[in-house]
């Protein structure tokens, strides 16, 4: 089992040089992925001192918790259908650093 780990982006700074930024990465759901609905816990990984939050469907952003290394998403009852989750940070410069969208089928 392949676990997925946080990635990097260059970007440009205001010094005119370019920096690393960590990006989170979700781990579960994989892209994909079919769940029951009740609970589904969502596993995201991220170099992310001040935390991360998380979207359903383009909706509010809804903080994650952070434990045993990760952090966590508890997704209650979902609606049944094909949801895109996507995760964001922020990074030192306060600029959001966002995953890649993730869509899974929840039965």
């Amino acid at each position: 089992m392949s676990i997925a780990t946080p990635r990097k982006r260059t970007i440009p700074a205001k010094n005119g040089k370019v920096k690393t930024v960590s990006v989170p990465v979700i781990d579960y759901p994989r892209e994909g992925d079919t769940i029951s609905s009740g609970h589904y816990a969502i596993r995201l990984s991220a170099n992310a001192p001040q935390g991360l939050e998380i979207s359903m469907n383009d909706g509010p952003w809804q903080k994650c918790r952070h434990a045993v290394g990760h952090f966590w998403f508890d997704w209650v009852n979902p609606s049944k259908g094909r949801h895109t989750i996507v995760a964001r940070t922020a990074a030192l410069s306060g600029r959001p650093q966002k995953s890649l969208p993730r869509t899974c089928e929840v039965i």
